[in-house]
């Protein structure tokens, strides 16, 4: 205890003649050796009083992201899931991207407090969508970040549809999420969007493949299955009779969804 207390901490005194952007900087060089600073934490230092960081951490704390569960709390202390919040709100204000260099212009863009405040509400319905539907996320392949960032886009690009009918998505999602894996080859379209989960999985192509894959099994509004639902029925051995019709969408009922799939 005594050597505890007599210890002696090293200091470096900065005066007040040292710029923000001098003090900036020296934190960074600092924190650029021994346990080096993570992308969201250099972020953070370099933007600690802008208005998109606000925003960025009153969303990343709000009680119903949290509800999600998709973070542990080691990664909560290390800012990742407020670096994914800032990948969620570039979706939602530029559209879907790749993911280098996509959080530096959110935050070097000149985004209006209207805009901000435009994103906060947008951000908060589908989060409010998500938990509305007592589903656990955090027990599900969608408190992945690929699986959960995908979905939020589809559910951003549909945002008009109601309640009911997004559980009845997600009814479906989850009832066949232990059969989509990049290893089972006897589904293919299951195989690909889980193999875009695991391979080149922030690149725009990647992301634009999985929500194709969203908006090909829910938003059917034909009188007869597509191709990657016919191949998805064709896995499960379902006929026409087995889909059914909800909000002008044709869609798998759900309570017919038996997982065939078993990891090797």
């Amino acid at each position: 205890e005594e050597d505890f207390l007599n210890y002696e901490i090293p200091i470096v005194i900065i005066n007040q003649d040292v710029t923000d952007d001098e003090i900036r900087k020296f934190y960074v060089k600092v924190n650029n050796t021994g346990l080096r600073l993570n992308s969201p934490e250099l972020t953070k230092s370099t933007h600690f009083d802008s208005q998109i960081l606000k925003l960025v951490e009153s969303l990343t704390e709000s009680d119903n992201f949290k509800l999600l569960g998709i973070f542990t709390e080691k990664q909560e202390e290390r800012m990742i899931d407020r670096e994914f919040v800032e990948e969620l709100i570039v979706q939602l204000h530029y559209g879907i991207g790749d993911k280098k260099n996509a959080i530096k212009t959110l935050y070097n863009d000149n985004i209006s407090e209207n805009q901000i405040l435009t994103i906060k509400t947008f951000f908060e319905d589908i989060i409010q969508i998500c938990v509305n539907s007592n589903l656990n996320f955090n027990d599900s392949r969608y408190s992945q970040r690929n699986d959960f960032y995908t979905l939020f886009g589809f559910i951003k690009n549909n945002i008009q549809l109601s309640q009911e009918t997004f559980n009845c998505f997600f009814s479906i999602l989850f009832a066949m999420q232990d059969d989509i894996s990049p290893s089972n080859e006897y589904c293919e379209p299951f195989q690909y969007y889980a193999y875009r989960c695991v391979s080149q999985t922030n690149s725009k192509s990647a992301r634009l493949d999985r929500l194709e894959f969203l908006n090909s099994i829910f938003l059917n509004k034909t009188e007869t299955p597509n191709k990657i639902q016919k191949q998805i029925m064709k896995y499960y051995g379902f006929k026409d009779s087995d889909l059914i019709k909800i909000d002008s969408f044709l869609l798998f009922d759900s309570s017919k969804i038996v997982n065939k799939f078993k990891e090797e």
